[in-house]
């Protein structure tokens, strides 16, 4: 049986390279998957590690799926507009891509 590595979360904020407090704000919000001993948190070494590359895909990111939606939105708007110059639309529309790639660029990174 291989050995569990349990984390702190002074452990985890190291990990994640942000303080504590962020921790313990994504353990209270359900995001960061961790159980209680005592009164004193602890996280699985491998469950964290799921939850990063869980998070560092571009589809599950909040934010990246918020700006997929304004991205589609914008050309779906244009067509029912029934602009035929959809130069200006389509442009937008990439540079919402274009921003929406280079922050999944910064996440990655960061992890």
């Amino acid at each position: 049986m291989s050995e569990l590595q349990v984390l702190t979360v002074q452990q985890t904020a190291e990990i994640l390279q942000c303080r504590p407090a962020t921790v313990y704000h994504l353990i209270r919000e359900d995001d960061l998957p961790a159980f209680r001993v005592g009164r004193m948190y602890r996280l699985s070494r491998i469950a964290l590690e799921e939850w990063i590359r869980e998070r560092s895909r571009p589809e599950n990111d909040r934010w990246g799926r918020e700006m997929a939606r304004v991205s589609e939105a914008i050309r779906a708007d244009a067509q029912a507009a029934g602009l035929t110059d959809l130069d200006a639309t389509e442009r937008i529309a990439r540079t919402v891509d274009r921003v929406r790639s280079q922050k999944d660029r910064t996440v990655a990174r960061r992890v």
